[in-house]
């Protein structure tokens, strides 16, 4: 709970980051109503203070770990059909820049989820479209006929599985999130990142 006014860019950017880190979750900072109405008159070192560096490793880590399932998948002869289905944690402009390089040294398609349509340049011609909810045919073609599907920066909840759970159970699939998956036959909660091959933990 807010004290006073001049608490309050602290405490927010102490609740940002909480919200922002590995294990994220909601994060309440509760603000008297007095209080929302009265204005801070010292301008401390947290006044509109963001956590950048902390959000940067976020995506770094997510990036890294790309790195080394996408080198695992370039050597495996059985896999020729690759596809990148990308989340909202994969927007951070240097998660794109590693999925357009890698999407085209694996000649994969790549689609995006409905809270992710910018993860990914729609003009681009690997690009198949969106997944889930609102999915499109070419999207859920481009799943069906995947040797892998690899979904990178969501747990897939239901508005971005639905149409494509099914098709997933049946691939060989690898999940990279820094959430619980929702897919039914997750069985590893708790762990910042999962790695998921056909429901094992790699």
């Amino acid at each position: 709970v807010v004290q006073g006014p001049e608490d309050i860019p602290k405490l927010l950017y102490e609740a940002v980051s909480a919200a922002l880190s590995l294990k994220k979750g909601p994060a309440v900072l509760l603000i008297p109503k007095n209080i929302q109405q009265s204005h801070i008159k010292e301008k401390g070192a947290y006044f509109f203070k963001t956590p950048r560096k902390l959000i940067k490793s976020i995506s770094r880590e997510i990036v890294e770990q790309q790195k080394k399932l996408i080198e695992d998948l370039a050597l495996d002869p059985n896999i020729k059909r690759i596809l990148f289905v990308l989340g909202k944690e994969s927007i951070p402009l240097d998660v794109k820049k590693i999925m357009l390089k890698c999407s085209n040294i694996l000649k994969a398609q790549v689609a995006v989820t409905p809270g992710a349509l910018c993860a990914f340049p729609n003009d681009m011609p690997n690009f198949v479209g969106c997944i889930g909810i609102s999915a499109h045919s070419s999207a859920l073609q481009a799943a069906a006929d995947a040797d892998l599907i690899f979904i990178i920066g969501t747990s897939l909840r239901v508005m971005e599985r639905t149409l494509v759970e099914n098709i997933i159970k049946q691939k060989n699939y690898a999940i990279i999130s820094s959430e619980k998956s929702h897919i039914d036959f997750c069985e590893n909660a708790g762990k910042s990142f999962q790695y998921q091959w056909k429901g094992d933990v790699l």
